[in-house]
C-alpha cells in the first residue's frame, strides 16, 4: 500500500506544480518534458542523459526526425544504478 501511495506523491506533485506554468504554452512545454523524464525512469534510463541525446538527435537531423526512434529504449544512454 505504501508503494503506491510514494508512487503518486511524485504524479501529484508534478500535477499541482504544472499549474503554475504560467500559459498554455508553456504547459504543454511541461507536460512534454514532464513525460520524457518519466519514460526514462520507467524505462531504468538517466533522464539527464537521455533528454541530452534527444536534443543532439533533434539538432544533428535538423528536425527530419522519424520520432517514434527517439524513444527511450532507442538510445545510447547510461542507466540508472540501482
Amino acid at each position: 500500500m505504501y508503494a503506491v501511495a510514494r508512487g503518486i506523491r511524485g504524479i501529484a506533485r508534478t500535477k499541482k506544480n504544472s499549474l503554475f506554468a504560467g500559459s498554455h504554452e508553456a504547459a504543454e512545454v511541461w507536460a512534454t518534458y514532464s513525460s520524457l523524464i518519466e519514460s526514462a525512469r520507467l524505462n531504468k534510463i538517466n533522464p539527464r542523459s537521455y533528454l541530452n541525446w534527444v536534443v543532439l538527435e533533434i539538432e544533428r537531423n535538423r528536425g527530419e526526425i522519424d520520432y517514434g526512434r527517439l524513444m527511450p529504449w532507442h538510445g545510447p544512454v547510461s542507466r540508472i544504478d540501482g
